[in-house]
């Protein structure tokens, strides 16, 4: 009874809190409610006739669906009605002629607020490229490398199922310990060597061989020491050693050979040598193939031949940029230059010899090795000379240990060469006497092994044989804990990173200098005509900055005309650019006839694609992608307190708010809508295009892939762009209207923000649409350039398409001359005279100086008599 009784009470008491949560919870129902209780469905009693008969009942419902039809049916808004407005006004705007004054401001403020919860916080984009290397945590490969992973455990890993990351731990470790068995056997075979060096001061006995690409210890050099005396002579390590110059009129001084402008010569003229050697190296290697296939292949062989012609194809490719090399190298740099080309010359004709000889007894291709090591040693010295000039070494950091050794590799390179020449004169070459090429080679062998020898010796007695390095941490694979050599590269990352991004940050107090002394003195100013019948857009850009203690403008007229398919520029502003880069080809401004400069569509394009179908289309596409966007994105402003509307006498104005989504998907309507007019304009005037079928199908390929994405696709990508990159992008449009719905003006306020930077860069541009010009300063510029607008234009301007064409044509004729002068021969400096290029003696370089002054490209030591035969030596 008792446990009947607990039951009772035990269910009364849920049944009672059940009801009581129940009565809440519609209690809380009936507070969400929007409307008033007489709207809601009255209780009818149906029991005594049929529901079709109640008209109560059925007026009820009636009204239901009412309500249920208006709350889902589109009317006209407040937005809608804004939206249907702007669009009537920017389709009369866009079809009628007019002139707009526009005024461009630009102004910065921080990116966060002092008390915003972000303001300590970082963007994602850098903490996720902070944390790149954590990613390789995953795989374990240091582990596995460095045996921390016990791969005898069988147990650890499923049979029925493949890792493939375990697989590829595998094949790492296999391969490491492939790697770490032949060092060993190589390290065994090194210390039966009973020449070593041995240091035994040490408690364990290291035996060194030397090393003739590894340095340690303090560096000969660094800049500022190097520009204490600025004003003393740049000379490279032997010039210097020797105190001796490299032409007798020399006086390039220490801070002009360092200068910027000297490392990017330097690294001109390395690239230059490396594509010659590249050259050397590509036709080494097939020929390699062809002996080593066949010894005995004859030197008239088709392949052979072919070879030779695409050798000498590749070196006349790579010295075209020679005179403007020379141009603008140094003295010693323009010594490379010359040093490869013989180098290149020696290799060619000590190749051709060998080819020629009788090589019956040269079936290891010792003699045919020997061709390709002493070009090797020529062009390593080559490369060595340009190590030992002071705007390498310095930026190296190398110790004089290391230039001394250098300097000796030159020393019996020179001596190599000098004994190589020395038989040429004599007639002994590869075609009669190979042995004595051998011996010279041996000789080098043992002067470069006497050289480091001597480099070795050094680094042990002064105990810098632990600390030698290549100079970069990617080839130093020593004894190294590679646990920390990780940790140390990854927090390497991180700080470089931070320093990048630091790089970027501006303060507060440098915003507020920056809108302080430039863009409040800063304004871009336009004045331009659209003439709607004619399809022409002429404008006038200027830049001014006018402070109270400086003024500064640029001005630059620029035309469309989208009918003709061409463009009118005023080059007075870029024409000493020009100058700059191409001399030749610019005119002084008195020997302009005009002031503009007019070019025109390439006529195939033309031809192919209409300017103005294309023009025509993406207004179109324009207006169309605004009507595709939602009307809240249209809003009916307030202007009662907008000082510029009452500037412009403006009634109403409609703001368009532009996001990353919605300029997104602005641009994917566009794309779509261009193409669907494109291809409808081809299929109706197939008679404008040349080749209409070809048109048509890429239009029809362009329609397939703008089928397969939706245009809220791009713009999710790019507000997904814009959530991940470390910039915000936002673009407000204000158009204002007059009292009859016309177009009178607009303010466009672009917003750049930037947490990377930690700033927000607003510009912001008002413009007045006119009908005449008068009220721009820049009206006089335009008249000028373009004349009244809306008018028949008699200014004539510049073709600039024939301009040029003069260039091409120039230049063309330029190659010509190349072209038919390589056919003549080329001048022989040790006979004197000219000889054809089929001799079996070795082509020098033709080189053709088609502007500048031509002592520019030669050495104080050289003179044209080194360059150029006398007119009874010409043929």
């Amino acid at each position: 009874m008792t446990n009947i009784s607990q039951y009772a009470k035990s269910t009364s008491s849920r049944h009672f809190k059940l009801l009581f949560l129940t009565a809440s919870l519609a209690s809380l129902l009936g507070c969400q409610t929007t409307h008033s209780p007489e709207q809601s469905l009255k209780s009818f009693d149906l029991t005594d006739s049929p529901i079709s008969a109640n008209t109560a009942y059925q007026q009820q419902v009636a009204d239901n669906n009412n309500r249920y039809q208006q709350l889902f049916t589109k009317t006209d808004s407040a937005d809608e009605n804004a939206k249907n407005t702007l669009l009537n006004a920017l389709n009369t705007h866009l079809s009628s002629n007019h002139v707009a004054i526009s005024q461009t401001r630009m102004h910065e403020t921080p990116f966060f607020e002092p008390n915003s919860v972000d303001a300590e916080s970082q963007n994602s984009f850098i903490s996720i490229l902070e944390g790149s290397l954590s990613a390789l945590e995953l795989f374990k490969l240091r582990n596995v490398i460095f045996g921390e992973v016990d791969f005898s455990d069988e147990d650890d890993y499923e049979d029925d199922e493949y890792d493939y990351e375990d697989d590829v731990a595998a094949d790492i470790k296999e391969i490491y310990e492939e790697t770490v068995y032949e060092k060993a056997l190589y390290e065994e075979e090194l210390d039966s060597d009973d020449d070593a060096y041995d240091n035994s001061d040490d408690e364990e006995s290291i035996t060194y061989y030397g090393d003739e690409e590894k340095f340690a210890g303090p560096t000969y050099r660094t800049e500022d020491d190097y520009l204490l005396d600025g004003d003393a002579l740049y000379l490279n390590y032997i010039d210097e050693k020797q105190g001796s110059l490299p032409t007798p009129n020399y006086k390039v001084t220490r801070v002009e050979g360092l200068s910027a402008s000297s490392y990017d010569d330097s690294n001109l003229v390395v690239s230059y040598l490396d594509d010659i050697y590249s050259c050397a190296v590509d036709f080494s290697y097939d020929l390699d193939i062809i002996l080593e296939t066949e010894p005995g292949t004859k030197h008239d062989d088709e392949g052979i031949k072919a070879l030779e012609a695409t050798f000498q194809e590749c070196l006349n490719e790579v010295s075209k940029d020679e005179p403007e090399i020379l141009a603008l190298s140094n003295v010693y740099q323009r010594q490379y230059v010359k040093l490869e080309n013989a180098c290149v010359d020696r290799f060619t004709k000590q190749t051709s010899d060998y080819l020629v000889s009788d090589r019956s007894n040269d079936k290891d291709l010792k003699t045919y090795y020997n061709t390709w090591r002493s070009y090797n040693a020529c062009d390593y010295s080559v490369f060595l000379l340009n190590d030992l000039e002071p705007v390498t070494y310095i930026s190296y950091g190398w110790p004089q240990y290391f230039l001394d050794y250098k300097q000796q590799i030159v020393q019996c390179t020179d001596e190599m060469i000098a004994s190589e020449d020395e038989a040429a004169r004599k007639g002994i070459t590869y075609k009669n006497n190979p042995q004595h090429y051998l011996d010279i080679n041996e000789d080098f062998i043992e002067c470069k092994q006497l050289a480091l020898d001597e480099k070795t010796k050094y680094e042990i007695e002064n105990d810098l044989v632990e600390e030698l390095t290549y100079g970069n941490d990617d080839y130093d694979y020593g004894d190294y804990d590679y646990e920390e050599e990780s940790e140390y590269e990854k927090q390497q990352r991180v700080e470089a990173i931070q320093k990048a991004v630091a790089m970027m940050q501006i303060t507060p107090a440098q915003i507020e200098a920056n809108n302080f002394y430039y863009y409040q003195y800063l304004t871009l100013n336009q004045l331009s005509a659209y003439d709607a019948k004619q399809k022409k857009y002429n404008s006038v850009y200027s830049f001014d900055y006018a402070s109270p203690s400086s003024y500064t403008s640029v001005q630059l007229p620029l035309g469309i005309d989208f009918k003709q398919g061409s463009m009118t520029l005023d080059p007075s502003a870029i024409l000493p650019f020009v100058a700059l880069m191409a001399p030749e080809n610019t005119p002084l401004p008195d020997e302009m006839v005009s002031t503009t400069v007019a070019f025109g569509l390439p006529e195939e394009l033309s031809r192919n694609f209409p300017l103005e179908v294309v023009y025509d289309a993406l207004i179109t596409a324009i207006n169309h992608s605004l009507t595709e966007l939602d009307s809240s994105n249209f809003t009916a402003l307030d202007i009662s307190q907008d000082p510029f509307a009452k500037e412009l006498g403006a009634r109403r104005a409609v703001k368009v708010n532009l996001d990353a989504y919605q300029s997104g998907k602005m641009f994917g309507v566009i794309v779509k809508h261009m193409a669907n007019s494109l291809q409808t304009h081809v299929t109706n005037h197939p008679e404008a295009y040349e080749h209409p079928e070809d048109i048509v199908d890429r239009l029809e390929q362009w329609q397939e892939l703008s089928v397969t994405f939706l245009t809220d696709d791009i713009g999710r990508m790019t507000q997904t762009l814009e959530t991940f990159l470390p910039i915000t992008f936002n673009k407000i449009n204000t158009y204002y209207l007059d009292s009859s719905n016309r177009l009178i003006g607009k303010q466009v306020s672009t917003a750049i923000g930037s947490d990377l930077a930690g700033r927000n860069h607003t510009t912001t541009t008002q413009t007045r649409f006119d009908s005449g010009l008068k009220q721009s300063p820049l009206a006089s510029l335009f008249e000028q350039s373009f004349g009244q607008p809306f008018t028949q234009n008699n200014i004539k301007s510049v073709d600039g398409n024939a301009w040029l064409k003069n260039i091409k044509d120039r230049e063309k004729s330029i190659e010509t001359a190349r072209e038919a002068r390589s056919g003549y021969g080329y001048y022989n400096r040790d006979t004197n005279s000219y000889q054809a290029y089929d001799d079996d003696y070795y082509q020098s370089q033709i080189r053709i100086i088609d502007s500048g002054n031509v002592n520019d490209y030669l050495d104080d030591e050289s003179s044209m008599e080194d360059y150029l035969p006398d007119e009874d030596q010409m043929y």
